[in-house]
């Protein structure tokens, strides 16, 4: 992780390791439309490799939520969260 990367929602922990809250759109148990916000924890070197987005959606297939997956990092969510200010 670079230093001029944003890190929102993003929390370094001891022994080089981040947890990063990532939210996924997706379908519930029942099919219907879904968001969940999941925490992951990743080491610096796979959070370079965006490993904390595979983490999130294998995750929340574990938890019974199905695809297709729409996942948001910390850095989409802040885009997000942006333009939803602006529209209201």
């Amino acid at each position: 992780m670079s230093d001029s990367e944003s890190l929102c929602n993003e929390q370094v922990l001891e022994a080089g390791f981040v947890r990063v809250s990532m939210v996924l759109a997706c379908r519930d148990q029942q099919g219907a439309p879904a968001m969940v916000a999941i925490p992951v924890a990743v080491s610096l070197a796979e959070h370079d490799m965006a490993v904390h987005y595979d983490l999130a959606e294998w995750t929340a297939e574990d938890m019974g939520y199905r695809g297709p997956f729409v996942t948001f990092g910390p850095t989409e969510q802040c885009s997000v969260k942006e333009v939803a200010r602006l529209v209201h």
